[in-house]
């Protein structure tokens, strides 16, 4: 997957936060964005979250690698205060977050009702054996509350 194609995943899912957004229409604005628009919009939602997307974006390489990993596999980043002890009391380990019913009750993780499709995979970053979400930890862990097993990742290695 090409880097470019990583900043529009990433504004596509900041976008379709406001249900306003008809998803086709927001999926054809997404898809016209040439390379400049499509940078400087992940830069704006990245600094509106407060979040380093688009650091990490753009100190990836051209392509990216696609693939599905066991949740085993898979670490979630710090999200907040108010969540990260229960994350960080669980290794930051997502099968081991799924498994506790407190972070799966957690407000913040609740079920909001359907994940659209298109959002079902996550940008990540692959360390010696461990993937680690780097945008979509609140999806990826109520999908995992919900007993996902397999998860979509777009990543690239950052120990070389």
């Amino acid at each position: 997957m090409y880097k470019i194609d990583v900043y529009k995943k990433y504004i596509f899912d900041e976008m379709s936060k406001n249900k306003d957004y008809d998803i086709k229409d927001l999926e054809n604005f997404v898809n016209f964005l040439n390379s400049d628009q499509a940078k400087q919009l992940c830069k704006y939602y990245s600094c509106y979250r407060k979040n380093n997307v688009y650091d990490f974006i753009s100190k990836g390489p051209d392509n990216w690698q696609k693939g599905v990993i066991d949740i085993s596999d898979i670490n979630v980043g710090a999200i907040h205060i108010g969540v990260n002890r229960y994350l960080g009391e669980n290794d930051w380990s997502l099968k081991k977050i799924a498994r506790d019913k407190r972070i799966c009750q957690l407000e913040e993780f609740k079920n909001q009702g359907g994940i659209h499709p298109k959002m079902l995979s996550f940008i990540a970053k692959k360390e010696n054996r461990k993937y680690t979400i780097v945008d979509g930890m609140h999806r990826s862990i109520r999908l995992a509350c919900d007993n996902k097993k397999r998860f979509k990742l777009i990543y690239y290695r950052v120990d070389g």
